[in-house]
């Protein structure tokens, strides 16, 4: 388990499995976290520089997870979901992500 400093709540770790559809011309992602008794689908698709993964709550909100500010090294990712149909999003989670290297070399070295 990881924990989101945001909001200071245990966040299971686990694996994705990805299919593409070239009838929607996206993603069906499938999100598995045993420990935590999860499986969340997803449909993804590349917006502008953003990767936005659309789905839905346990409690049946939509939902979307951004992966945003995609460098070779870094980036980030956000997790929101609405209650009034889109008009506003909740931020329930976030956090920076960076590549770490062999130690003392960057990234992809060797």
């Amino acid at each position: 388990m990881t924990h989101d400093e945001n909001s200071h709540r245990a966040v299971p770790a686990g694996t994705t499995v990805r299919l593409y559809d070239p009838k929607i011309r996206a993603w069906h992602r499938i999100w598995i976290a045993p420990s935590g008794n999860v499986v969340q689908g997803f449909i993804a698709r590349r917006i502008k520089a953003e990767i936005v993964l659309e789905g839905r709550t346990e409690e049946g909100y939509p939902e979307r997870w951004v992966f945003s500010e995609i460098t070779h090294t870094s980036f980030r990712w956000r997790s929101e979901e609405t209650h009034d149909h889109g008009k506003t999003w909740i931020l329930t989670a976030e956090m920076q992500a960076r590549r770490r290297g062999k130690e003392g070399q960057p990234p992809n070295a060797g």
